[in-house]
C-alpha cells in the first residue's frame, strides 16, 4: 500500500515543491535524523478527521504535499459533477458547519488538538501543540455534506523532529 501511494505522489509531482519532495522520497536516508516519513489517503466522503497516527510534538516541523481530484458536489442522478484538488474551491471561505471553520472550502485541513491549519497541495507546518495529527475535507459536517463526494487524496508527509 504504501508502495503504491508513493507512485501516486511521484506522478502528480507537477509542482516545485512535489517535486523536491519526492526526490526526497527517492531512497535518502532520512530517518536517521529524526525524520519520518508517511503516506496517507485522505477520503472526501468522510465527513469527520481522519487519524493518520502520526504524533507530532510541540515546534516539530511537518512539511506535506497532496495531490488528486475529488468530487465534491454532484447531482443526485450523477450526471454532474464538480471537482476539486487538495487546494479546495480558490476564493471561498466556509461557515461555521464546515469540518475547519474559517478556512478554505473543500481543501485538504489538519488539525493537532484544537489547532487547525490548511495544507492544500503543499504546506509546511510547525506544531503548535503536541498531539496526533487528523487530516480531512473541509466539507460540511452536517446536512450530509461529504455524502455526494467521492475519491481520495494521497497526501506524503515528512516529519522533522525538533
Amino acid at each position: 500500500m504504501q508502495n503504491k501511494i508513493r507512485k501516486q505522489l511521484l506522478l502528480c509531482a507537477s509542482s516545485v515543491p512535489a517535486l523536491l519532495f519526492t526526490l526526497l522520497l527517492g531512497g535518502f536516508a532520512l530517518n536517521a535524523y529524526g525524520t519520518n516519513i508517511y503516506f496517507k489517503r485522505v477520503y472526501a466522503d468522510v465527513s469527520s478527521w481522519q487519524s493518520t497516527g502520526v504524533y507530532a510534538n510541540t515546534g516539530d516541523t511537518l512539511v506535506f504535499v497532496a495531490c488528486g481530484k475529488v468530487v465534491h458536489w454532484q447531482s443526485r442522478d450523477k450526471t454532474q459533477k464538480q471537482y476539486c484538488g487538495p487546494d479546495g474551491v480558490p476564493g471561498t471561505t466556509n461557515e461555521t458547519v464546515y469540518l475547519a471553520p474559517g478556512l478554505i472550502k473543500m481543501g485538504l485541513v489538519g488539525r493537532i488538538g484544537n489547532h487547525f491549519f490548511n495544507i492544500g497541495s503543499s504546506r509546511t507546518v510547525r506544531a503548535p501543540t503536541s498531539g496526533y495529527l487528523y487530516l480531512g475535507m473541509n466539507d460540511t459536517v452536517y446536512y450530509g455534506g461529504c455524502a455526494d463526494n467521492e475519491g481520495y487524496w494521497t497526501v506524503g508527509i515528512v516529519l522533522i523532529r525538533r
